[in-house]
């Protein structure tokens, strides 16, 4: 198994089925969850596997700090504590929590397209070159269909903008529009 893609020789549509599977068998294990050690148990049975995938994918997104804490979060929402000797309703919940969005980011990061660094890249060119002047306003919807993600990996794009706030390229308006920054100009 490919530790980014989490394919070696199934096709990414496999792995998405196969993570889609996982998460439906996470929310069938937390309709009937009753605390007991058996379901810790089967929590951490679907948590672990992922684990390798998710940190392998910590380590690809080197380059975008928004996608690095991203996984740095669901890795640590998901990782078993070294000192848990019985497990606790608190150990297994947050876990669980963060293997449903793992699972899920897992699944989004399994469809075709840009990362989050590339569409950073692309998008700080395209402001530097005059494509997006100062004070012009960026459609997330549009950012997304020219980077040829569906709207189910449109976090790739959210994820971009933090970096390019992150950078001083775009603000982020309180109504959420992300409008390109004007140069700070040395007096």
């Amino acid at each position: 198994m490919d530790a980014v893609n989490g394919v070696g020789s199934q096709s990414a549509e496999a792995t998405y089925k196969q993570l889609r599977s996982e998460l439906d068998a996470l929310w069938r294990i937390g309709n009937r969850y009753d605390y007991t050690s058996n379901d810790v148990e089967a929590v951490r049975q679907l948590v672990e596997p992922w684990l390798p995938i998710a940190k392998a994918r910590l380590e690809a997104a080197t380059g975008s700090p928004s996608d690095q804490a991203r996984w740095q979060s669901l890795v640590a929402a998901v990782e078993r504590p070294s000192d848990e000797v019985e497990p606790k309703f608190t150990t297994v919940s947050t876990p669980a929590r963060g293997l449903v969005r793992a699972l899920m980011d897992l699944m989004e990061a399994t469809r075709p397209g840009p990362s989050a660094r590339e569409i950073t890249d692309r998008l700080r060119a395209a402001i530097n070159d005059g494509t997006h002047p100062p004070g012009s306003m960026l459609s997330r919807m549009r950012i997304t269909a020219e980077a040829g993600l569906t709207p189910a990996s449109a976090e790739r794009v959210e994820l971009a903008l933090q970096d390019l706030a992150a950078m001083g390229l775009v603000t982020v308006l309180p109504s959420k529009r992300i409008r390109v920054a004007t140069p700070v100009r040395a007096t």
